[in-house]
């Protein structure tokens, strides 16, 4: 998937949803935690990616896969890395929320 600069849903999940309806919650969830845990760490960063900043906190450092199991499938999504900087995301406790077998 590309970076989006904003929030809006693109015309390629949209198109999804119409075509597979429920079948495509769990790709729609592992975007919106995806894009949710990249603002968040924009945000601790103080910087978005690629932006150089005197308030920058640290640097983005790639991303790590987590699977969790839920309801409607096992999702895999990004979890993200931080470099000089003691990043954990706030929406990884969303995630463990949703982790029932």
């Amino acid at each position: 998937m590309t970076r989006q600069p904003d929030c809006t849903v693109s015309d390629d999940l949209m198109r999804m949803i119409a075509e597979q309806g429920l079948d495509a919650l769990t790709e729609l969830i592992r975007i919106m935690l995806n894009a949710a845990m990249q603002a968040e760490r924009q945000q601790y960063l103080r910087a978005a990616p690629y932006e150089r900043t005197s308030e920058r906190q640290g640097y983005a450092n790639g991303y790590k896969p987590n699977t969790v199991t839920t309801r409607v499938g096992d999702i895999t999504f990004a979890s993200r890395k931080c470099a000089m900087a003691a990043f954990i995301p706030r929406r990884s406790n969303a995630v463990c929320a949703v982790n029932v077998h």
